[in-house]
């Protein structure tokens, strides 16, 4: 029994010591959500709005999941993309993104295709807090299989969330 006594102490100390510190520990993800308005030329413009997650490497480069709906288009998209930022001044960062999407449009569309196209942005972030910053983005949803129709040029501002 004393034993088992004296073999949890180590332990317990120990938990003592880093529990409290993982309280107060920065987790390295983000949550953002976006909105903007895109253009494809020949089809007009869309409402576009987003919700996208991410995992910081490192504070210049992080990988970035998003979800993007354009009623307009009836066109829904899901992204993965590699970011990587640059701080300008102590608050104001400029980012670029490339990466793919996988979209989808409703069989109600104009053709009910679906496929995968390349996507790329570049954007400018201002840090309000260390855990929230808005984000203003150029993006643009590349038509290169022909399937998309055209290109889809979208301006977006965002707020972002870091936990």
């Amino acid at each position: 029994m004393y034993k088992k006594v004296l073999t949890a102490i180590p332990g317990m100390l120990l938990l003592t010591l880093i529990v409290p510190r993982l309280a107060y520990a920065r987790l390295p993800v983000s949550i953002s959500v976006k909105v903007g308005e895109s253009t494809a030329s020949g089809f007009g413009s869309s409402k576009d709005f987003g919700l996208f997650g991410a995992y910081r490497f490192s504070r210049n480069f992080s990988l970035e999941a998003g979800f993007e709906s354009l009623t307009g288009y009836e066109t829904t998209f899901y992204s993965l993309a590699a970011r990587g930022s640059y701080p300008v001044i102590s608050r104001l960062s400029v980012f670029g993104k490339l990466g793919i999407a996988r979209w989808k449009e409703s069989p109600t569309g104009a053709s009910g295709s679906s496929s995968i196209s390349p996507l790329w942005a570049l954007g400018l972030g201002w840090r309000v807090s260390p855990e929230f910053s808005v984000e203003g983005e150029y993006q643009m949803l590349a038509n290169t299989n022909g399937q998309l129709g055209a290109n889809i040029n979208s301006l977006l501002i965002g707020a972002v969330f870091r936990f």
